[in-house]
């Protein structure tokens, strides 16, 4: 928007410095240019009408030079109002997200004591069947000595009775 602003005032300056020159040219030759008793009756009305003309055309001009500044403000307006409308959609959006984000954080932290129960419990099956597999163990080490023990005491009771 500053852009079109100082472009804008540019154009005008230059448009300015135009008239000035222009104006400033124009009377000059409203002067006679031979000195003596010649007068030309005409003259000042033909002075008149040449810097009057170049100021009805300086001001038609500069209609149109404001009118194509306030077309590139307008443009420039729109693009920056296009920008904002952007921008607010974007931010709408992250807020948007953000608010589903703090959501799903919050949703965790209250499950989190159920979790932190769950993981418990299952710690304390695992140590429950871990002391069931130990003692699984055992008995299948006391089975597996009881079977030694018969077939020894077998052997050793068919040993003496082949003697006798």
């Amino acid at each position: 928007m500053a852009i079109g602003i100082l472009n804008g005032a540019a154009k005008a300056l230059f448009r300015a410095g135009d008239i000035v020159d222009t104006i400033l040219e124009r009377a000059g030759s409203c002067f006679p240019t031979s000195v003596g008793f010649s007068i030309d009756i005409g003259a000042p009305i033909n002075c008149a009408m040449k810097i009057s003309g170049v100021g009805a055309k300086l001001v038609f001009e500069i209609i149109g030079e404001v009118a194509d500044i306030a077309k590139d403000s307008l443009e420039l307006a729109k693009e920056d109002a296009e920008k904002s409308w952007e921008f607010g959609i974007e931010r709408t959006g992250k807020a948007y997200e953000l608010t589903g984000k703090f959501g799903d954080l919050e949703k965790l932290i209250r499950e989190e004591p159920l979790r932190r129960l769950q993981a418990f419990e299952a710690r304390e099956s695992l140590v429950q069947a871990s002391s069931s597999t130990s003692r699984c163990w055992r008995g299948q080490r006391s089975i597996d000595q009881l079977v030694s023990f018969r077939e020894q005491t077998a052997a050793e009771v068919s040993s003496t009775a082949t003697r006798t």
